[in-house]
């Protein structure tokens, strides 16, 4: 019994020798020995280490080159392409954490730098291998402990062929933003003033989908004509209007099936219908629609999320 006990000890000890003897938190990153032994003992909350490690793991796929291993020095040498300063000095903290010592590292820092460096690899990534999500919109448990952004797979195929054909060749954020700016005017889409950096890549997204080929381009086309429906008052396409703000092109970047994707767009176009009649907002129509299908949900447990979700649309600027 003893033996079995010193030897459990022993194994231990060795254990926490894998991240506690100048290990790198890079190194131990991508070695996968930070996400197996010394994450679980920072954060025991399993969604929110799935978010670190999605955003730490696609954030360094964002930055390496295609068919080549991610190293610290491919990543280090990003710094010569970003431009904002905002951006510089997050990047420069992201390289201060990755160089130091694994047994260092705590879970605030580990979740303001895990979301810095999802955004920072979203706008000036070599390859668009993820889907950027502000969490104050998509997950508010998730943004109450401390995470602000997350890089998710792509679940759809359009998602796949968008990012790779059209947004992986924007590299900077004047590029992507050059392109939005063209294609809104040959769209006819109205005039964008002002653009928050996490909403790039699904503004641009979104702009994309005319473009689309392939099974799921139907089901997108649809989705983006109704969002383009409801941004349209006599006749009028405004994408951006101050008299009716929103910003459902965010959620065409955010579905994550064609079922999604049928179903968010028959709640626009019911939402669309009611505005027209009765002279609302896409906003208070948007909501309306919502609300009333909500009473007619007889899951108590489904009704009462989707009650959580429709106090997060209203409450939150997210979406309007």
């Amino acid at each position: 019994m003893i033996i079995k006990i010193l030897l459990t000890i022993f194994l231990y000890s060795l254990s926490l020798s894998a991240y506690s003897l100048g290990s790198s938190v890079f190194k131990s990153i991508t070695d996968e020995v930070f996400f197996t032994q010394r994450l679980p003992s920072l954060i025991s909350d399993q969604a929110s280490q799935r978010v670190i490690k999605d955003n730490f793991t696609l954030g360094i796929q964002s930055f390496t080159p295609v068919g080549k291993v991610a190293t610290f020095a491919d990543i280090k040498s990003m710094a010569f392409i970003i431009t904002d300063e905002a951006d510089k000095k997050a990047f420069n903290e992201i390289i201060k954490v990755f160089e130091s010592d694994i047994s260092l590292i705590d879970s605030q820092k580990l979740s303001k730098t895990a979301s810095d460096f999802a955004l920072i690899a979203q706008r000036y990534g070599l390859n668009k291998v993820a889907a950027l999500s502000c969490l104050k919109c998509a997950d508010a448990l998730l943004a109450s402990k401390g995470f602000e952004y997350s890089l998710k797979s792509f679940q759809t195929s359009s998602h796949k062929q968008i990012y790779k054909r059209v947004l992986s060749k924007r590299t900077k954020p004047t590029d992507m933003k050059r392109y939005i700016s063209q294609q809104i005017k040959s769209q006819n889409l109205g005039r964008v003033s002002k653009l928050l950096k996490h909403e790039e890549s699904s503004l641009a997204f979104f702009l994309s989908i005319p473009t689309l080929k392939g099974d799921e381009a139907k089901s997108f086309k649809e989705l983006y004509n109704s969002i383009v429906s409801l941004s349209t008052i006599n006749g009028k396409v405004d994408l951006f209007s101050t008299k009716n703000p929103h910003k459902f092109w965010l959620m065409a970047n955010e579905v994550q099936s064609v079922n999604e994707i049928k179903s968010l767009t028959r709640l626009l176009n019911q939402a669309s219908k009611d505005m027209r009649l009765s002279n609302s907002t896409a906003k208070d129509s948007f909501l309306k629609i919502m609300s009333r299908k909500i009473k007619t949900v007889k899951n108590e447990k489904l009704k009462a999320k989707l009650e959580a979700n429709y106090k997060q649309l209203s409450s939150t600027n997210c979406y309007f």
